[in-house]
């Protein structure tokens, strides 16, 4: 909403740029957090607890269940290794 209103103005309010900018800066510093603990804590023990072809069945059961999940990756294709695009079935 905040963008829409940004972009709604011939010439944005004093500090709403500022504002937006640090918004972003929360949002990334908020993601880092989360993809750390996922996987410095989550993924280690979800390796532990399950064997790689009970993952790979469990993935490919979701991507049969959501297929649109997929379009999510394919926004930022080069964010991913070849590995990773297989692994969602980009490639």
């Amino acid at each position: 909403r905040h963008l829409d209103r940004l972009a709604a103005m011939a010439e944005p309010a004093p500090g709403e740029l500022l504002t937006l900018y640090r918004s972003f800066q929360r949002l990334v510093a908020a993601n880092l957090l989360h993809l750390d603990d996922e996987e410095t804590r989550v993924m280690p023990a979800l390796w532990v607890a399950a064997p790689p072809d009970t993952l790979a069945d469990i993935l490919a059961r979701f991507r049969a269940a959501h297929p649109e999940a997929a379009d999510l990756y394919r926004r930022w294709p080069n964010a991913l290794t070849t590995h990773e695009r297989q692994l969602v079935g980009l490639i």
